[in-house]
């Protein structure tokens, strides 16, 4: 049989997948490492051949994980970056030096990946759609000789299958916020429980939290496990000099090196100088004195998509911002960013997100930068449908609400948030959902070539 993308993704549709239907409320029934184990196993234990960071948190560290990868890459290093969820296509999860890896080239690891799944099936054991995307990636990396591959966590840590792994050379942890309570707890320091759950003994662990309760635990995780705890605002530091539409300017401390000055990160906020920072906090923890130093490179030529992402309008259209804020403290972050940015240019917001997100924390911290907003809905089951999200803002707002309406197709959505902020004067901003800033950017430009054809 000749396995092709389209078909691995046909034969995985039929595997649990929890980004598309909720777990149960209890995580240990839903989540089991040892199966995770078994699985990479079968398939030679790809992991015990690689030098893995791996990075937890709620918010950053997908960029955390784009930035590290950049740097070692313009370092001379191999680099296998493995993230979820993805934009377009379920291939864009795993990339190897800084492209994602050929469908072609996926598909041809498909074999392997099934055998070692339905041995698993033989023995009752059922595994999930990120399990086994989970260990595609890692065959994937071992397969390239990777010098570096980064791993970030797909939900909480403890019971992630990215957490299967033998030993990780670095772990991180990034700013925690109230997400998933049915399955990480209601409050943050269960949260942060949770996360820390992927330090390991004896393993540096960086960290960007500031919250009290959370570093608390962080902090206490790693005593336990005698990790070495570096620590932003202590070990590490950051200063930003200047945020634009170009990106943001910034410098850099870290106990190895001193400071690194003027270094211009292509991803645009504030926010993104944490991310930053951690990362280059990680590349000094594991590089070696025949790397070559490419933190000002990497910083400079990194791209994460859909994450503060200025799109220029052309022909006097007004600017568009694809964002995907799905908390309330990166709700936050994108509101603080914009004005920053734009300062009192009117914005629209394009929004849709899921029925399980803190929506009333999310239109708390949005509502100050809202002229007006189009509600829509996102290509998943747990949709919030766009009445709710326009009641959520009609009862936030205290004086004048902004304008409200609901277009559940994206596409005709995003034409209408357009066709009002060019009334306003003002740009578009598409927020709440990595789906949503997906699919917007589907409707932008087709599927890169890269994705499909082996090289």
């Amino acid at each position: 049989m000749t396995w092709t993308w389209s078909r691995f993704l046909e034969w995985m549709s039929s595997r649990t997948d929890y980004e598309r239907d909720p777990p149960p409320a209890q995580a240990d029934r839903a989540f089991d490492l040892s199966r995770m184990r078994l699985l990479l196993d079968s398939l030679g234990a790809p992991d015990h051949e690689l030098a893995v960071a791996h990075i937890a948190g709620s918010k950053g560290k997908g960029t955390t994980a784009a930035v590290l990868e950049s740097i070692a890459r313009h370092s001379g290093r191999r680099t296998g970056l493995y993230t979820s969820p993805h934009l377009r296509d379920p291939s864009e999860r795993i990339r190897i030096d800084g492209r994602p890896l050929p469908q072609d080239n996926l598909a041809a690891l498909a074999p392997r990946v099934v055998a070692a799944a339905e041995t698993l099936d033989a023995r009752q054991v059922s595994t999930t759609f990120f399990e086994l995307m989970t260990a595609l990636a890692l065959a994937a990396f071992e397969q390239a000789s990777v010098d570096l591959a980064i791993l970030e966590v797909g939900l909480g840590g403890r019971l992630d299958a990215t957490n299967a792994i033998a030993q990780p050379l670095v772990s991180a942890i990034t700013v925690i916020d109230r997400e998933h309570a049915s399955l990480l707890g209601d409050d943050i320091a269960s949260i942060a429980a949770e996360k820390a759950a992927i330090i390991r003994p004896n393993i540096p662990v960086v960290s960007a939290e500031r919250n009290r309760d959370a570093l608390d635990v962080i902090t206490r995780t790693a005593r336990a496990a005698e990790a070495p705890l570096h620590l932003i605002d202590h070990q590490l530091r950051v200063e930003v000099s200047q945020v634009g539409r170009h990106g943001t300017r910034l410098r850099v401390r870290t106990d190895q090196v001193g400071w690194r000055e003027d270094l211009q990160l292509a991803l645009i906020g504030r926010h993104h100088a944490d991310d930053a920072a951690m990362a280059i906090q990680l590349w000094d923890l594991v590089r070696t004195s025949t790397d070559s130093d490419g933190v000002a490179a990497g910083l400079a030529q990194v791209t994460w998509p859909g994450r503060f992402d200025l799109r220029p309008g052309e022909h006097g259209d007004p600017d568009l911002i694809v964002d995907s804020a799905h908390t309330a403290r990166s709700a936050a972050c994108l509101r603080d960013t914009y004005h920053e940015v734009f300062a009192d240019q009117p914005a629209v917001l394009l929004m849709g997100t899921a029925s399980d997100k803190d929506l009333e924390g999310m239109v708390r911290e949005l509502l100050p930068m809202a002229s007006a907003v189009v509600a829509t809905c996102i290509a998943s089951p747990r949709t919030c449908q766009p009445a709710a999200i326009s009641a959520a803002f009609a009862a936030a707002a205290t004086g004048t609400a902004p304008s409200l309406s609901e277009v559940p197709d994206v596409a005709i959505g995003l034409a209408r948030a357009r066709d009002l902020a060019k009334d306003l004067g003002g740009n578009v901003v598409t927020t709440g959902s990595v789906y949503l800033a997906g699919e917007v950017l589907s409707l932008l430009t087709p599927a890169s070539p890269d994705l499909t054809a082996g090289h």
